[in-house]
């Protein structure tokens, strides 16, 4: 099998405001790049989850207000357009506000994320005062306007019931790291899949997972795997078979996972409202995950 090179690595100094752009910011010294490993250099005891997410470079600038506000500015190069969406998930809380700027702009607190083609966007303030924020803003504009290239989203990310799971309550998962942030009871049970997406509905207070597999045969026996070790594990309790491919299991916690099978795919319904409400989420997905193929 052929192997593609990588493509050149951006410039990601073009992206930056220009100087009469900035009104009444400015920026601080010069901007430091980190390339591949050297983001260890940069982002200590946390570079591991960018990795996985594909990471390959960051620009990092700092910005001054005159009346001597300050911020920071990263832009995070990734693989492609999914790895930057997933970086941007795991990111962002989902509790924040939507606003108009890259894709999926979210402003929280003093943070501000968005994405863009295979950029993942971060500006943090110094406190959540209107000129912080209003210079989060200017300047994500600012970016916005110079990143010409969209990108797509994860096709698995559609299989999700959007009734249920609103965008800004999603995750997508490119590998274990990504799960043990998301869900850590699973994260030694459930292994070997290509990609994963976590869906969140705070109002009933329960989650659904999807893990995609590389085929129909793979995922069987990943399933029958999560069902030998989750049946050996201390932190388990209450495992049952519902039929040839479908199980519930307890954790320490008292929450119900009920995990069932579906060609390529396992979902997973994390809720203690019982199997039939379960299966209806369960139903949904499978549905959805047949139309997209």
């Amino acid at each position: 099998m052929e192997i593609k090179p990588s493509p050149p690595l951006q410039n990601l100094e073009a992206f930056l405001p220009d100087k009469e752009q900035l009104q009444s910011w400015k920026a601080e010294n010069t901007p430091q790049l980190y390339k591949g490993e050297d983001l260890y250099l940069y982002i200590d005891g946390g570079a591991e989850i960018y990795h996985e997410y594909g990471f390959r470079q960051v620009l990092v600038q700092d910005y001054k207000s005159a009346a001597g506000k300050s911020l920071t500015l990263e832009i995070f190069e990734m693989a492609n357009s999914e790895c930057a969406f997933g970086i941007y998930t795991f990111k962002s809380s989902g509790k924040g506000k939507a606003v108009s700027v890259g894709q999926d702009g979210q402003l929280e607190d003093y943070y501000l994320n968005f994405w863009k083609g295979h950029f993942q966007i971060t500006l943090t303030g110094s406190d959540s005062s209107p000129e912080i924020i209003q210079g989060l803003l200017f300047i994500a504009k600012s970016l916005d306007a110079k990143m010409k290239s969209l990108g797509a989203r994860p096709l698995l990310i559609e299989a999700l019931p959007k009734e249920w799971f609103p965008l800004f309550r999603q995750k997508y998962i490119k590998g274990v790291l990504g799960l043990q942030n998301s869900e850590s009871f699973l994260s030694r049970s459930i292994l070997g899949f290509r990609e994963a997406v976590v869906g969140v509905n705070d109002e009933k207070r329960f989650r659904s997972l999807v893990f995609l597999y590389s085929s129909t045969d793979e995922c069987r026996r990943r399933f029958q795997e999560a069902q030998a070790v989750l049946g050996k594990s201390a932190a388990a309790r209450n495992l049952r078979n519902l039929g040839p491919d479908f199980f519930t299991v307890t954790d320490s916690q008292g929450r119900v996972f009920y995990v069932r099978i579906f060609e390529d795919c396992l979902g997973l319904a994390i809720t203690n409202e019982g199997q039939e409400f379960a299966s209806k989420i369960l139903t949904l997905i499978r549905h959805n995950w047949a139309k997209l193929k």
